[in-house]
């Protein structure tokens, strides 16, 4: 893939290399045709549990239809070198990929900025797996199912992800929260 290409190529790519229809890989990842879509002529920017069931789906590592060729080759571990790896998801949120995967690797974990009294614009998210959150600075709304949670710096949430689940911001300030999402 080239190191240019966003996810909705490199979807598309990905899928057709692999023979697989846009119907069944709405299937295999749990999401509508619709949905996925709009991601591939990108009318709509994928959620980071939208990618991770695509990635899963299409049976390929996360960091690679997340990260360009150079940055999966050099992993990054410290702030200053980190900073090419931020990607805005929509105006309303960005992430930062901070672990590498290989084939094998079940562990991903996120810096994710959301703007002040913001939330995700999409559909509730649900994918396989647990999800661990963690307020760095801001304030959250967390809905898991039909359990909300407000946290505040330091406080965090650990649950099953492929329960649906929205963040929101709830402060005047961005809410920078770490995003650990462990997936079978």
């Amino acid at each position: 893939m080239g190191e240019n290409e966003n996810f909705a190529e490199k979807m598309k790519k990905l899928r057709a290399k692999k023979r697989i229809s846009i119907e069944d890989l709405a299937n295999k990842a749990g999401y509508s045709k619709k949905l996925l879509t709009q991601i591939e002529n990108n009318e709509i920017l994928a959620p980071v549990s939208v990618i991770l069931s695509i990635s899963q789906a299409l049976s390929v590592a996360t960091e690679e239809v997340l990260l360009s060729e150079k940055e999966q080759a050099s992993p990054k571990s410290r702030s200053k070198q980190r900073k090419d790896t931020l990607q805005k998801r929509s105006e309303n949120y960005s992430y930062e990929v901070l672990t590498t995967e290989g084939k094998n690797k079940h562990l991903n974990a996120f810096l994710v900025t959301i703007e002040p009294q913001q939330d995700h614009k999409m559909v509730a998210y649900h994918h396989p797996g647990e999800e661990f959150v963690y307020v760095l600075s801001g304030s959250l709304e967390l809905k898991v199912g039909r359990n909300g949670y407000h946290l505040h710096p330091g406080e965090y949430q650990h649950f099953d992800s492929s329960k649906a689940h929205k963040l929101k911001s709830s402060s005047d300030v961005p809410t920078v929260i770490l995003v650990t999402i462990y997936t079978p």
